[in-house]
């Protein structure tokens, strides 16, 4: 592979080994699932389940309307509420700050 770079030997070995690539999804799905909590439906004011979240340092809450039905991708019965203290949610604001710049 003469004037191949390192990366380009990862990908091609990849592509031609079916189960490095099954590894390394099961590996990329596991990180992602690992920081997902799911709860139960829980019966509490939206200002004590914010707190908790915040209080956690979760990024934020995604949850639906508890007479809606479920309906994958965007619909108006789910909310998402973001914790401003979360790294990734001031991340975030700070570049969309430097956006409008």
């Amino acid at each position: 592979m003469g004037g191949t770079r390192p990366e380009q030997v990862a990908v091609l070995q990849l592509e031609r080994n079916p189960v490095m690539r099954l590894c390394l999804y099961t590996a990329v799905v596991a990180a992602i699932l690992a920081s997902i909590q799911c709860l139960e439906h829980l019966e509490v004011g939206r200002t004590i389940m914010f707190e908790l979240v915040c209080t956690l340092g979760a990024e934020g809450i995604v949850s639906k309307r508890k007479a809606s039905r479920y309906v994958s991708g965007r619909c108006d019965a789910w909310r998402k509420v973001k914790n401003p203290a979360a790294p990734a949610v001031r991340r975030e604001a700070e570049e969309d700050r430097g956006m409008r710049r």
